[in-house]
């Protein structure tokens, strides 16, 4: 359960970040087929873990031998994460998607280089927590809640900046909505994209712990 809830993580890390990037060249160049693509592979990661969450977590939870229920704990949370990401994932790609096939225009230089940048600071967020998931090392898990908190502080920023391009004219009332409203999601990505980290951590620091004391009694 530990190999393939780690694995898993890995594979939805690439696929979220993909997509969140995908959706930005998408809204730039107010590519209908792009869109719709994504939103599809949004649509198709959202129900997974929808039915993975409904159907399979009570089941592995009872297939556990071992009674160790920190380590059940955490994989029901590492489910319950995955979900609140996938679907705010899916939010944003359907409300961009919708947004073009109402032939609305798409966002301008400044806005793409908004959210180039802040999809730039969620990647490297990933890539650091990857790093540490490689050498089993998480001694440095605070440079992740660090990346966390100006993530966080970039999306207020970039929030009053939309509202300052509302004021000047500069956009739509249905563009900044859309924006604004994929930097909330993005918040929400963030943020339980670390509670994600956390228990994946929790999950792996537990069994090495399981390790080291079945280890000792051997000896």
């Amino acid at each position: 359960i530990v190999k393939t809830s780690t694995t898993e993580v890995r594979e939805v890390i690439g696929k979220m970040l993909d997509i969140y990037h995908q959706n930005v060249k998408g809204l730039t160049r107010e590519s209908r087929s792009l869109l719709r693509e994504i939103a599809s592979k949004a649509d198709e990661l959202y129900l997974n873990y929808k039915n993975k969450r409904t159907y399979e977590v009570v089941p592995t939870i009872q297939s556990i031998t071992l009674k160790e229920l920190d380590i059940e704990q955490e994989y029901v949370q590492i489910v319950d994460y995955t979900y609140e990401i996938t679907k705010a994932l899916r939010v944003i790609t359907s409300d961009s998607s919708l947004y073009i096939e109402n032939n609305h225009k798409g966002f301008n230089n400044e806005q793409e280089e908004d959210l180039e940048d802040l999809s730039k600071k969620v990647t490297n967020m990933y890539k650091t927590y990857i790093g540490m998931m490689e050498k089993s090392d998480y001694s440095g898990f605070a440079t992740i809640t660090n990346i966390r908190d100006e993530i966080i502080e970039q999306c207020a920023k970039l929030t009053k900046k939309q509202i300052r391009r509302v004021k000047d004219k500069e956009c739509s009332t249905r563009n900044s909505i859309l924006f604004m409203n994929i930097l909330n999601e993005t918040k929400t990505i963030v943020l339980q994209s670390v509670n994600l980290m956390k228990s994946q951590r929790n999950m792996i620091l537990t069994v090495k712990k399981l390790t080291d004391e079945e280890t000792k009694k051997k000896n």
